[in-house]
This record gives structure tokens, sequence and C-alpha cells, in this order.
């Protein structure tokens, strides 16, 4: 049996990690809005927006490059490493973690963004 000092030790900590988890809740949503404010604006790209996730899947098939390219072009223009679509089934997408920083995220989007315009020219 399990002490009764030890149980109420581990109901505290139970009910008082529903506030934890709603902190990590309202930043991943701060991160998340960031990102997909940044994708609105960059033209040739497609986003849904994700309600239980820490990554976006932003359609790219308007660029005319496959995920692949279009991620390799990211890392060597603009610094930033994303996932090819193809690595999931999804040749047309591309995957955005952001589970770094939101400043992090905020400059490598600020990268992105510069980079996508470039594409357009």
């Amino acid at each position: 049996c399990v002490t009764s000092f030890a149980q109420a030790g581990v109901a505290r900590a139970i009910d008082e990690a529903d506030a934890d988890v709603e902190a990590m809740i309202r930043e991943y949503r701060r991160r998340r809005d960031l990102v997909m404010s940044y994708l609105g604006r960059m033209e040739g790209i497609e986003v849904v927006t994700p309600h239980g996730a820490f990554y976006v899947f932003p359609c790219i098939r308007k660029l005319g490059m496959s995920s692949f390219e279009f991620c390799s072009y990211l890392l060597e223009e603009a610094g930033v490493s994303t996932v090819p679509g193809d690595s999931f089934l999804a040749e047309d997408f591309f995957r955005i973690a952001y589970c770094r920083s939101y400043a992090e995220i905020e400059e490598g989007m600020k990268r992105m963004e510069k980079a996508v315009a470039k594409l357009r020219k």
C-alpha cells in the first residue's frame, strides 16, 4: 500500500497540474498564431490552422517546387530548417514545428518570408 502522505502529494500534484497545462496551451497557441500570421502573408502558400499539434503543414503547390526542393531552398537561402512533406506522403506540403522559443520562431518566420518573396519575383 502507498502511504497516505504520498497519496496526498500525488493528488495535489494532479490538481495543480491543470494550471501548468493551461499555461502551456496558451503559449503554444501564441506560437501557432505567430506562425500563421506570417504564413498568411506569403504569396503562394496556403495553410489551415491546426488545433491540436505543435506544427503546421502549409501547401506549396502554387510555388511549383517539390517539398524537398522548397525545404532545401529555405535551408540554403534563409537558414531555416523545415521538413519536406514527402517524408509524410504529402508531396505538396512541408512541416514547420513551432516548439522553439517565440523569439526564435519570429526570426525564422521573418527569414522565411523574405526567402519566399524572392521566389515570387
